[in-house]
């Protein structure tokens, strides 16, 4: 079974973003840039 990159938390705090104005692709950039750290982090 695959391991999700986000947790249910974080896609609706995404959602919420993108609801609240916050264009798509800045949203799907900043937490792509903050999961690539975590990920780097735990390396």
């Amino acid at each position: 079974m695959r391991k999700n990159r986000f947790t249910e938390a974080q896609i609706i705090g995404m959602i919420k973003e993108q609801e609240a104005g916050m264009p798509t692709v800045e949203v799907c950039l900043e937490r792509s840039q903050i999961a690539q750290r975590s990920q780097a982090a735990l390396k």
